[in-house]
């Protein structure tokens, strides 16, 4: 069997990123995922394919925009009993950086930051090389 792809479908009227993919063993991969608008169908998707509690073996988030983590970030806040993520990796720019080249995303920065004593054990943040 190949890998599975799906592209998460907007469910508000603003642009998103998100991808689940299922591999040949059965893992779940998550890329991004979208807004909070975003997450109910996310969760619904990530059950369709994974089970009643799915377990997202890893979780990638590619860049602090709203319209990528945000949906993810919506679940841990209120949801994280209704999955399992193995894995979180990223690599975010420090939060002075956006500050002053994109002061838009300080407050996603921010909100991750609020979540990291909950996914403390499964984040790896990723390094260039």
């Amino acid at each position: 069997m190949a890998c599975k792809i799906w592209q998460i479908a907007a469910q508000t009227h603003f642009q998103m990123m998100g991808y689940v993919i299922q591999t040949p063993e059965n893992k779940l991969l998550m890329i991004d995922g979208g807004w909070p608008g975003d997450a109910d169908y996310l969760m619904h998707l990530l059950r369709k394919i994974g089970g009643k509690k799915p377990h997202v073996d890893a979780w990638f988030l590619t860049h602090p925009h709203s319209d990528h983590v945000t949906a993810l970030y919506h679940i841990l806040q209120e949801r994280s009993d209704e999955l399992s993520i193995g894995s979180l990796y990223h690599h975010y720019p420090a939060r002075d950086l956006l500050v002053r080249g994109e002061p838009g995303c300080v407050k996603v920065w921010d909100a991750h930051q609020e979540l990291r004593p909950q996914f403390k054990d499964i984040e790896y943040i990723l390094e260039e090389g």
